[in-house]
């Protein structure tokens, strides 16, 4: 009897600890964020404000991570969001000031389509340049996504 108490306790409490550890998709999006700091950018929850008729139930959720570059010696950019289709992933929609249209341009398309495909949202505004990711991919995502804001952010001042 006193065996059977000692190994029911010894089954609860390390069912406690193992309930308490990361899953494997935890351990991967912890890697992502790393990498992402150890670049440079911050990760954190930002509101998406994606249309829904652009995307689906789950990447439309209130709060997404958003991967931030931030540029502190810079003019400030232009207020403009971007988003992609979930039915067509080469097609991205414009929201500037309240107007909202297909993005046309071939080297701004041409851009925002080598971000990785579950990259859903690009918002820029002020000092920063923000992709809305849903960490799925390879920890190499990370890197293209920072190239990515950066050539983003450099032809968004060429037009301006």
């Amino acid at each position: 009897m006193t065996t059977l108490i000692i190994v029911i306790v010894l089954i609860a409490t390390l069912g406690s600890i193992f309930w308490v550890l990361p899953s494997p998709h935890e351990r991967k999006r912890m890697r992502f964020r790393q990498a992402a700091i150890s670049q440079g950018m911050s990760v954190q929850f930002v509101k998406s404000e994606i249309p829904l008729v652009l995307t689906d139930k789950v990447a439309s959720q209130d709060y997404c991570i958003g991967y931030r570059l931030t540029f502190h010696d810079s003019k400030p950019l232009p207020s403009i969001r971007f988003f992609r289709s979930v039915k067509e992933p080469v097609c991205w929609q414009q929201d500037s000031r309240g107007s909202q249209h297909i993005v046309e341009e071939e080297v701004l398309l041409t851009l925002l389509n080598t971000f990785p495909q579950d990259v859903r949202a690009v918002m820029v505004g002020g000092p920063c340049i923000t992709a809305i990711w849903q960490e799925r991919g390879e920890e190499s995502d990370v890197a293209d996504i920072k190239r990515q804001l950066v050539l983003l952010a450099d032809q968004l001042m060429v037009v301006r």
